[in-house]
């Protein structure tokens, strides 16, 4: 029997899930400027269960924080100035790019983020310094130079600060920095690595999902599979999923 090729029904529309049209690739825009930090948001973002908790506590916790801004505006005990700030800044709503909902602990070690922007948002506002990974080190790095103090800023996630003197030479501290490190990448992942990571299929991998997500067959899948590839089967297309679902769980 031959395959309808109309049967493109959604699950829900792109609107809704806030991804673009997977029929569309022009509509997945440019990511080649993406960091990587980016490119976890987008796959972990497309998780039914994090949208299902974003939903879930996204409202409540609004509500909860707009009438604590609501007892703070009342109170009497405040400066003009200080009542002034307060009332020029309302909380934030759900559909807001700056919104996070709170995580826990508990919660923390399960998402590996401090706190959940909106699923249905890809560009939220200052992502790459707010949602951070839960594993990542625990410290900061800061300096100074001069009179000036060097802003902290969280390591992500295997990151490693080594500290060089310029009162030595430079040779063999530079000769031990890069053995330390090969020493720790052989340690973590069992070799020396010396490809950076492939991200050149990334959208393609996001498009599958948006094309499962919205009730697309692996044939249709397959359709849309790059040419270069080669194969474009239904076999070919669900080997594409599994390689995305990896990265949205083991980015």
């Amino acid at each position: 029997m031959a395959r309808d090729k109309t049967d493109r029904t959604d699950k829900a529309s792109p609107a809704t899930r806030g991804t673009p049209d997977w029929r569309d690739a022009a509509a997945y825009g440019d990511a080649t400027r993406w960091a990587l930090g980016r490119w976890r948001w987008e796959f972990f973002r497309r998780r039914d269960e994090v949208r299902a908790f974003f939903y879930e506590r996204a409202e409540p916790q609004y509500k909860g924080d707009f009438a604590e801004w609501q007892r703070a505006c009342a109170r009497n005990d405040l400066e003009p100035a200080d009542r002034a700030f307060i009332l020029d800044h309302p909380p934030r709503q759900p559909h807001d790019p700056r919104f996070q909902v709170r995580c826990t602990p508990e919660e923390q070690d399960r998402f590996g983020y401090m706190a959940i922007y909106n699923p249905r948002i890809g560009e939220v506002s200052n992502w790459e310094n707010v949602v951070e990974q839960r594993d990542s080190f625990e410290w900061s790095v800061s300096g100074e130079r001069g009179d000036k103090v060097l802003p902290s800023r969280k390591l992500e996630k295997h990151h490693v600060v080594i500290a060089f003197s310029t009162d030595r030479p430079l040779e063999k501290q530079i000769q031990d920095a890069e053995q330390y490190l090969i020493g720790l990448q052989k340690y973590r992942h069992g070799r020396r690595l010396k490809k950076p990571r492939q991200t050149s299929k990334w959208s393609g991998y996001l498009r599958a999902l948006d094309a499962r997500d919205a009730g697309a067959k692996l044939w249709q899948i397959a359709e849309i599979l790059p040419k270069a590839q080669g194969r474009r089967d239904e076999q070919a297309a669900g080997k594409v999923l599994k390689q995305a679902e990896r990265l949205q769980f083991d980015f």
